[in-house]
């Protein structure tokens, strides 16, 4: 069953002004009993610069004021300023730099440098570990440089297969 109300003061739904949508969240003026704003046009109030007067009684103070009040400011297009960044011309660009590659470059270059020989010892040692049959913990210097030797060789052999199969692939395997 439907609770009527027959005035206006007992319902919990205020209408607002600007809308005329009913809702229970919004702001209503100490002042007069129609200053009712929902919180979907009070921004519209405030970025039109008429959020401190009741859109209805038009009297300064006339909300309650539990949050900080700040003010929005609209930006217009011809106040807008773009600036590009600055760019060194050749003259001012020191030309020893261009020369020598940089400290980053050439760390990289080490890395997979050591990278490669490191993975060369590893293929090394698993090839030479099966007929040596020795502990690795028992191996002698010559078995090491053995391991590091077979495994640059293998190493190659298989970089120079798979770079030759991805950089020339058969014809007869495209159709």
């Amino acid at each position: 069953m439907k609770n009527l109300n027959c005035f206006s003061c007992c319902s919990k739904n205020s209408e607002c002004c600007i809308c005329s949508e009913p809702t229970s969240k919004g702001f209503k003026c100490k002042l007069c009993k129609e200053g009712f704003v929902c919180r979907k046009c009070m921004p519209r109030l405030c970025e039109s610069g008429l959020c401190n007067k009741c859109p209805v009684c038009r009297q300064v103070d006339w909300r309650k004021k539990n949050t900080s009040q700040t003010v929005v400011i609209p930006i217009k297009e011809s106040d807008i300023i773009i600036v590009e960044p600055v760019t060194q011309s050749q003259e001012e660009i020191k030309p020893c730099l261009n020369e020598l590659p940089s400290c980053r470059y050439t760390m990289d270059k080490l890395l997979v440098l050591f990278s490669i020989l490191f993975l060369s010892y590893i293929i090394g040692i698993f090839t030479v570990a099966e007929p040596i049959k020795y502990p690795y913990s028992r191996w002698r210097p010559e078995h090491h440089i053995l391991a590091f030797v077979v495994g640059i060789f293998e190493f190659c052999i298989i970089s120079y297969c798979c770079w030759r199969s991805l950089c020339y692939p058969r014809g007869d395997r495209l159709n």
